[in-house]
């Protein structure tokens, strides 16, 4: 099963940022979501389009897709996915 990260823009301008359905972060300033919504692997383009869907509809959605093995059993190889802050 994959992940769904969802945020969700406050009347008061800050977000909550909900993983599966269940509150993560709540409240969280425009300068943090970034890294709250989108976790290790995603890139800015993700996070691009997250913004725009907060801008337009005032909430989005990105699935985080799960490996078919589970992470104990990955090599170095496979978990390596470089940078996140880097395009």
């Amino acid at each position: 099963m994959d992940i769904l990260r969802e945020s969700v823009r406050r009347t008061d301008g800050r977000f909550d940022v909900l993983k599966n359905g269940n509150l993560l972060y709540g409240a969280i300033s425009d300068q943090w979501l970034q890294r709250q919504l989108t976790p290790v692997g995603f890139s800015e383009l993700d996070y691009q389009n997250a913004r725009r869907q907060l801008e337009t509809v005032g909430k989005a959605k990105l699935v985080v897709p799960l490996p078919e093995k589970p992470l104990s059993t990955l090599d170095s190889d496979e978990l390596s996915w470089g940078d996140p802050w880097k395009n």
